[in-house]
């Protein structure tokens, strides 16, 4: 009454009027009047002793006409037919309440869109008003400070009231800085507080994340799921299917409790008042065997065609054997005081006394007539084809203790382990077994997915390590993976946001596909910023600088903003239409596929945002404060070791830059960034822009340096005039080897041979077009996840192709 008066609908099913009491006739008479929301339904019944007994609540088949039904379900017995407040009225709708308090994608969007907008209006009102207001102001300042007659006597001197005699009047307005220029301020004057917050704001969304989650992460292995699709039909069809599964399961008891209840014998009615509850247990010992937990073999021709031939028989029995002899197996099996019960086999048909009998086709042909003997065969097996690829077995196991299962699972991945060891050592050469159980499967997938993950782990370690290769920095290197780890798990709270609560292998695979797109944004970054200091290596008259001049904090800055410009840009563009890919997949109706979109989606802009904001940042960080703690770390550290004579040439404790020392400068070591020695090494610039290092050999107190042949001016000009006059042609002789490859041999190359190489391209693309449309073709069986070679992946092959729907329907349910 309470969920009525708050504008529910309620079905009421009730036996039909003529089984119907007095009091149900009252209180049904009673609520349709006085209740609009309650709707009466009496399901179809059958006669047992005379009596009607409910039958179905719903029809255990589809109605013809599927549309009406659906029709039916949504104006009578759903919750499309609530009144507009209905929902808000109920006490209980925690639930319902914290979905409307969600913004949607849409509603995000339109407010990161509007405070950007917001933040350019505010910025063209201010210039407004500071180019209009501005010279009013300095014309009032101007006048309080000058006489009436000293502004007449200028004003008839100037011909104009006075104000250009005044310098400070003339002095430009200031611009308004732009919001991306206010960013970029905000970023390179404050780049602590920028690695603190847009560090922190992903930590606690990855926190909220595991713990709305269950303080876990839960990936769906039910891969045939992966195939359902969500369109009104089919989400009202997939209830009815569960509506009347749930009514077959529990069509037994209510048989019997209808029997028991108009039936006049005594015992049959206390069975039903005072075992109702042994009954539904009845029910579920039933589906479990009797509680006794089940494994199934498969066995297959290692050659094709069929199993029953002497090798693969010889390798079944000999199989079995195995099993029945592993560790723990005679404690966990199903038998008595005489030991385990033997596998529920076809095997010992063909076996007398241990040896195989002679005629195979004889013990074949008793089998079409046996049900139990047809189950464990394919479904193409019968007496006129006495052959078939598959045989299924089954071993049934009792709990130990009465019914420990953690030792049962404990036992199960243990027997996994050993089936697994001797599968992958071709212990039985003349048989392909597979074997299948749910906690089996379970545990075979979670390992697969600990494997993928693993190897997501490695690929993240390369990545790392090629960032340092390259850049020669810790800290870039932790910034730049952090930020891309935090996508992947700032990410799922966006998903539990916009309820695609549902992980699956797909998830886990496209973290590979994110890996690289992250990879990429992490170079581009840290390139930029190092090949900007090609841009501040010379002064205006073309002399180089010293690399005392590239720490100073506001070159550093200037060469933050310069690369995040040239950076930004690039990497805006390409994670908009990585991120536009994979959002387009939330309008696909198969939901794996949209969920999969969705979430992949939000890494992508997630990375954009974590490297635009943590990878900068902490650079600045590194560039600003710890890179000078290094040096004065290194130099007091130089300071106690003896001078080499490099240092004494290269005038130790004067800060003279001298093109014989390397670039690194100090006055209390000549190259505190290398290593000490005779030897001094390369440093960090040194190697990020490819400036000339030398050898210092102690014995002959010379520089040993080989002399490196740099780009001539012919060739400097052949180039030049190939790139149209790029001045980033003169620091050729600062780059890198392989950059200088790519700019002097590789693209002169391409250019070259542009066209040949767009018409190669366009024929290929062609070619595989035709061979992939011509051997195109739709998979209508059941998804295939892992490869043959694995025993899901045969498990689900054999079950598909070989036994009946019904089969199949069971094994997957």
């Amino acid at each position: 009454k309470q969920a009525l008066k708050a504008g529910v609908n309620v079905a009421w099913i009730a036996s039909p009027s003529s089984e119907s009491t007095g009091a149900e006739t009252v209180f049904r008479s009673g609520m349709k009047a006085s209740y609009e929301g309650f709707h009466l339904y009496i399901p179809p019944s059958k006669s047992v002793a005379g009596k009607a007994c409910p039958r179905y609540t719903f029809q255990d088949k589809v109605p013809e006409s599927f549309e009406n039904f659906v029709d039916y379900l949504g104006k009578k017995m759903s919750w499309s037919g609530q009144t507009g407040n209905a929902v808000n009225a109920l006490s209980a709708s925690d639930e319902v309440s914290d979905e409307n308090a969600r913004l949607s994608f849409l509603a995000i969007c339109l407010i990161l869109l509007g405070v950007y907008m917001m933040s350019w209006i505010l910025y063209s009102v201010l210039t407004l008003c500071n180019g209009r207001c501005g010279g009013e102001f300095r014309k009032r300042e101007f006048r309080k400070t000058t006489s009436v007659a000293g502004r007449d006597a200028v004003g008839a001197a100037d011909g104009e009231d006075g104000f250009e005699s005044n310098p400070s009047a003339n002095k430009p307005v200031e611009p308004i800085p732009t919001p991306h220029e206010v960013w970029l301020r905000a970023l390179v004057n404050y780049p602590f507080l920028f690695l603190v917050i847009f560090t922190s704001i992903p930590v606690v969304l990855s926190y909220f994340a595991y713990v709305n989650n269950g303080y876990t992460i839960s990936v769906n292995l039910d891969f045939d799921s992966y195939l359902d699709i969500d369109t009104k039909a089919e989400r009202a069809a997939r209830q009815f299917e569960e509506l009347v599964d749930h009514q077959i399961d529990t069509l037994r008891n209510e048989t019997r409790n209808c029997k028991a209840l108009y039936r006049s014998s005594y015992n049959n009615r206390r069975v039903l008042e005072e075992g109702v509850r042994s009954l539904d247990e009845e029910s579920n010992l039933y589906e479990k065997r009797n509680g006794r937990t089940m494994i199934s073999f498969f066995y297959q021709n290692p050659e094709g065609g069929s199993v029953f031939t002497p090798e693969v028989l010889r390798s079944i029995h000999s199989f079995e054997d195995f099993v029945m002899n592993l560790p723990q197996f005679n404690e966990y099996c199903y038998g008595n005081a005489g030991g385990c019960f033997p596998f529920n086999s076809i095997a010992p048909y063909f076996f007398t006394n241990g040896e195989l009998v002679d005629d195979i086709d004889e013990v074949l042909m008793k089998f079409p007539g046996s049900k139990l003997a047809l189950a464990k065969m394919d479904k193409y097996f019968s007496k006129d084809n006495l052959a078939s690829n598959v045989t299924m077995t089954s071993v049934l196991l009792n709990n130990k203790g009465g019914g420990n299962l953690d030792e049962i699972h404990d036992f199960l991945e243990g027997l996994h382990r050993q089936l697994w060891k001797a599968d992958m050592t071709g212990q039985f050469p003349g048989l392909v077994f597979s074997w299948s159980n749910t906690h089996i499967t379970d545990y075979e997938a979670n390992n697969a997915l600990e494997h993928d993950a693993k190897w997501s782990g490695a690929a993240l370690i390369f990545i790392a390590m090629m960032i340092f290769v390259k850049v020669r920095n810790i800290i870039a290197v932790l910034a730049g993976v952090l930020g891309l780890v935090l996508s992947f798990t700032s990410a799922l709270y966006w998903q539990y946001h916009f309820d695609f609560n549902e992980l699956t292998a797909m998830h886990v695979a496209g973290i590979f596909v994110m890996l690289g797109i992250g990879a990429d944004d992490i170079f581009l970054t840290i390139d930029s910023f190092e090949h900007s200091k090609l841009d501040f290596l010379k002064d205006s008259k073309g002399e180089r600088l010293s690399e005392e001049h590239l720490s100073e904090p506001p070159i550093i800055k200037n060469r933050m903003i310069l690369a995040y410009k040239t950076a930004g840009s690039m990497m805006l563009v390409s994670s908009l239409t990585t991120a536009i890919c994979f959002f387009s997949n939330v309008s696909s109706a198969v939901i794996s596929i949209r969920d999969f979109g969705s979430y992949m989606g939000c890494v992508v802009v997630l990375n954009f945002v974590h490297v635009m904001t943590i990878l900068p940042s902490a650079l600045l960080v590194d560039e600003l404060w710890l890179k000078p703690l290094r040096r004065k770390f290194w130099a007091a550290i130089c300071l106690r070791t003896k001078p080499s004579p490099l240092d004494e040439k290269c005038n130790v404790g004067d800060d003279i830059f001298d093109p014989q020392c390397p670039v690194s400068v100090s006055p209390d070591c000549c190259n505190i960034e290398g290593a000490s020695g005779g030897s001094v090494g390369p440093t960090p610039v040194q190697t990020a822009v490819g400036l000339a290092t030398h050898n210092f050999d102690e014995a002959s107190g010379e520089d040993v340096t080989p002399e490196t042949s740099s780009t001539s001016a012919e060739e400097l000009q052949s180039l030049q005039n190939q790139h149209g006059g790029a001045t980033f042609l003169n620091h050729i002789d600062d780059m890198t080897k392989l950059d200088r490859f790519f700019v002097t041999r590789y693209a002169p190359s391409v250019r070259r041979l542009r066209l040949c190489i767009i018409f190669i391209s366009l024929v290929v693309s062609v070619i595989l077009a035709v061979l992939a449309s011509s051997n195109f073709s739709v998979y209508d069986g059941t998804i295939i996840v892992f490869k043959s070679k694995y025993n899901l992946g045969r498990v689900q092959r054999v079950v598909g192709e070989y036994y009946p729907d019904e089969l199949v329907e069971m094994y997957t349910d």
